[in-house]
């Protein structure tokens, strides 16, 4: 006898579950006054929850359709642990994303380095520095990568069997007696070794704060970093010398991480300018070559001035032709030798004509007529001084054959008076 299967183990169709209602807020009941309604979000809400999902990265999403760093938001709407970290990226990615073509990448100016490597806003200085050298230790292994895979034949100990940079030479300082390591090694280990300091939580127990800045934590923490930018700085200067073309230029054109690089050193003075050996058109600056070059075009294309100008330089070599300069140093002691005014006079100025007769005879007249210091105990003195100057006179004028009484003017009288004076003042004396 076939029993007839129960209504309970009867095979069932699905039913989808019922959909949800619609709750349209109506007129509130007497009993519900002063309980809270629904809420709205806010526009202010809605923005900030459609720039949390840009930021969020979809499962299932390709990795040809991730970008390659989030959206710039302000730091302060960064709900993370990480903020800095996310913050430093972003500010990277912002300034190197094309605005033209979303897949494209331009490479860093100075500008704009040097706006990533200025700290935010209430941003300790180091703390900004310590993730400066994270992102940059990252970004430099996409110079071992392209030394590695992007040249051939690949930088190894048989292309490049010593770390070189010009005519500098590395040694390995990552072993316990630094030795001489091939360039693609001491990459490698001078990495290892920098990502194994920065993750140190012994060195950096903290990512919010480095210790005061007179803590000894502090300063080994500032040590440590200077010492990984000094040796990062090694790798980029030997993709510069020996693999510029096929490594430093087209990873420098994704993302200027020299650029950034040179800029972090110089703002926070890691490295000094001695030991710096990559030219500065490595980071887009011209060369001492192409300054010195302006410079001169600019010097012999300077105007010589108006006409003002050229009349003073003439002036100035006339009198340079026949001024003395003298030489610009303190007087120490009473042994400084001095030049007297005579003597410079005589050496600069033109020379001065001997004083003839007639001048004599004038000088003579205003001592006669009674200028000081001819009168009382000096008149004898000064006669006799007249009378000598008269005598010389008269004597030049007999040896060169023209006496005052071959002038034919004036001269001759009033010699001859002088001279009379003087013998009548002498006889009543």
């Amino acid at each position: 006898m076939v029993t007839s299967p129960s209504p309970s183990s009867s095979p069932r169709a699905y039913s989808p579950p019922p959909a949800p209602e619609v709750q349209i807020a109506g007129p509130q009941s007497p009993a519900m006054i002063g309980e809270p309604g629904p809420t709205i979000p806010e526009p202010e809400d809605t923005a900030k929850l459609d720039q949390g999902a840009t930021r969020r990265i979809r499962p299932g999403t390709k990795a040809a359709d991730m970008a390659s760093g989030p959206p710039l938001v302000p730091l302060n709407q960064l709900d993370s642990p990480f903020q800095l970290q996310e913050h430093l990226k972003a500010l990277h990615y912002e300034y190197t994303r094309s605005k033209t073509d979303p897949t494209a990448t331009v490479s860093l100016t100075h500008e704009t380095a040097l706006l990533i490597a200025t700290p935010p806003p209430n941003i300790d200085r180091s703390l900004w520095l310590y993730e400066l050298t994270r992102f940059l230790t990252q970004h430099a292994n996409d110079l071992l990568v392209a030394l590695l895979t992007k040249i051939d034949p690949a930088c190894s100990a048989a292309s490049c069997p010593e770390m070189r940079a010009s005519e500098w030479q590395y040694l390995c300082a990552v072993h316990d007696t630094p030795k001489a390591c091939c360039a693609v090694d001491y990459c490698i280990h001078t990495l290892d070794w920098a990502g194994d300091i920065l993750t140190s939580v012994k060195l950096f127990p903290s990512r919010m704060t480095l210790g005061p800045p007179d803590s000894p934590s502090h300063q080994t923490a500032v040590r440590n970093i200077t010492n990984i930018m000094r040796r990062v700085y090694r790798i980029f200067a030997h993709a510069w010398f020996q693999h510029r073309e096929g490594v430093f230029w087209p990873v420098e054109a994704s993302g200027g991480i020299y650029t950034l690089f040179k800029t972090v050193c110089d703002v926070y003075g890691l490295i000094q300018e001695d030991n710096y050996t990559i030219p500065p058109e490595a980071e887009g600056l011209p060369s001492k070559e192409e300054i010195e070059h302006d410079r001169q075009e600019k010097a012999g294309m300077k105007k010589t001035g108006d006409e003002e100008g050229e009349e003073d330089a003439t002036a100035l070599q006339i009198a340079g032709a026949t001024t003395r300069r003298h030489k610009n140093t303190p007087s120490v002691g009473s042994a400084v030798g001095t030049i007297a005014e005579g003597e410079e006079d005589e050496s600069e100025s033109p020379v001065k004509e001997k004083a003839g007769p007639l001048a004599q005879i004038s000088n003579a007249a205003e001592k006669k007529d009674g200028v000081p210091g001819s009168a009382g105990s000096g008149t004898a003195v000064g006669d006799a001084m007249k009378e000598e100057n008269i005598a010389g006179m008269v004597k030049e004028g007999e040896d060169s054959g023209d006496t005052p009484e071959d002038d034919g003017d004036d001269t001759a009288s009033v010699v001859t008076a002088i001279h009379d004076d003087t013998e009548e003042k002498a006889e009543k004396e």
